[in-house]
C-alpha cells in the first residue's frame, strides 16, 4: 500500500484556484511563423546530430551499438539542454505568459527548456514529422472553414 506524503494532503482540500495558475494564452500567430520556428530547431537539431556524430567517430566508439547509442542520447540531450537554457526554446513565442506572475513564468520557463532540449535531443526526424503533421491539421482546417 503507497502512503500518500503529509505534505500532500492539505492541498487537496484547498481549491483548485489555490494551486491552480491562471491559463497561458496563445498568441495570435500564422502558420508560417511556427513552420519557422520548427526549421529553426530542426536546423539546430541537424548541428546537435552532426557534432555527436564527429565525436562518436573521433572517440572510437562508433562501432559498439549499445555503448554508441547510449553516449549519442547523453551528450544529446545535455547539448540540447544547454541550447535551450541560453534562449532557444519551442512554447516561448507560442504563448503569452504575462498574467502567470514571477513563480508561473519560471514554471513556464522550466517546462519549455525541458520541452525543447527533449524535441532537439529527439532529432531531425521527429522535428520533421511533427512540422507536417502540423501543417496538415491546419490545411485540413482551412479546407473545413471555406465556404
Amino acid at each position: 500500500m503507497m502512503l500518500i506524503p503529509e505534505i500532500v494532503l492539505p492541498t487537496i482540500f484547498l481549491p483548485a484556484s489555490a494551486i491552480l495558475l491562471p491559463p497561458v494564452t496563445s498568441k495570435d500567430l500564422v502558420l508560417q511563423t511556427i513552420l519557422n520556428l520548427l526549421a529553426e530547431i530542426w536546423f539546430i537539431a541537424f548541428l546537435v546530430e552532426s557534432f555527436i556524430e564527429i565525436i562518436l567517430k573521433i572517440t572510437g566508439t562508433n562501432g559498439q551499438a549499445d555503448k554508441t547509442k547510449k553516449i549519442a542520447v547523453v551528450l544529446a540531450l545535455l547539448i540540447s539542454l544547454c541550447i535551450s537554457l541560453v534562449g532557444i526554446r519551442a512554447m516561448e513565442i507560442l504563448f503569452n505568459t504575462s498574467e502567470l506572475g514571477d513563480t508561473g513564468q519560471n514554471l513556464f520557463r522550466i517546462v519549455d527548456i525541458t520541452l525543447t532540449a527533449g524535441l532537439i535531443a529527439g532529432g531531425t526526424a521527429g522535428i520533421h514529422e511533427l512540422a507536417k503533421t502540423y501543417q496538415t491539421f491546419v490545411e485540413a482546417i482551412r479546407t473545413q472553414l471555406k465556404p
